[in-house]
């Protein structure tokens, strides 16, 4: 059993050895998984395999004020990830199914902080002053429970097709990534605003699933027969 093994291995990678050179291309993109780069090469004449980078941060911060009431607030969104899909081609004209595997890190943070003295029932005989440190602030982080996000979707766009060497590829598909998780930490006076965490995690229990949105240009650096780099076929 082991020499058949042996045998069918050597006689795929000579196979492999005396095909037609395979394509290859290079390409940016951007969507809802960040902005990133990818290389994709053709293993037959419908099927391709591609290997992606994203990454996307993005950061807010400010002041809120509103009824006497002042604080200060910050967020920060973070998401990186790697891809290995796979692109099925039924077609010629370019349409495409696709599956695969994400390996995701994605981090939502916010904070917010009273950064004034709030004046209760100002300018009457029971005015009370409440003091930032005692009115307190909260913490808010949201986080996804898988990294390995299987991944299906479809799109359109070849990059290692015939034609042009540069092409626009969409795609659109869903990542399983898992009910995501809101932590949430108080203190002070709003520190039972944290009693509310358990509706919005039961709203979060809907979404199991992470949209994927991709568009990209690429850009084929070697096509299917072995001619000339950036020659069209």
């Amino acid at each position: 059993m082991v020499v058949t093994l042996v045998l069918l291995l050597t006689g795929s990678i000579k196979a492999q050895t005396f095909m037609p050179g395979r394509g290859v291309s290079l390409g940016l993109n951007a969507g809802t998984v960040g902005i990133g780069v990818d290389v994709t090469t053709s293993i037959t004449n419908k099927l391709n395999v591609q290997i992606a980078y994203n990454t996307f941060e993005f950061g807010v911060s400010g002041d809120y004020e509103e009824n006497q009431a002042s604080v200060i607030y910050s967020g920060n969104f973070s998401q990186r990830n790697f891809s290995l899909l796979a692109d099925f081609y039924p077609f010629k004209k370019g349409l495409k199914l696709s599956a695969g595997l994400y390996s995701q890190n994605f981090l939502i943070t916010a904070q917010s902080q009273f950064n004034e003295p709030f004046i209760l029932n100002e300018g009457l005989s029971n005015e009370k002053r409440l003091d930032p440190d005692r009115l307190g602030g909260l913490d808010l982080t949201l986080t996804y429970p898988n990294k390995l996000m299987p991944y299906i979707g479809f799109g359109f766009g070849n990059p290692v097709a015939e034609g042009s060497a540069v092409k626009l590829n969409i795609s659109l598909g869903l990542m399983y990534s898992g009910n995501p998780t809101l932590d949430m930490i108080g203190e002070g006076l709003v520190a039972p605003t944290v009693d509310h965490v358990i509706n919005f995690q039961e709203a979060l229990d809907e979404f199991p699933w992470f949209p994927v949105l991709k568009l990209g240009l690429s850009i084929r650096i070697i096509n299917k027969w072995n001619k000339s780099p950036m020659t069209p076929l």
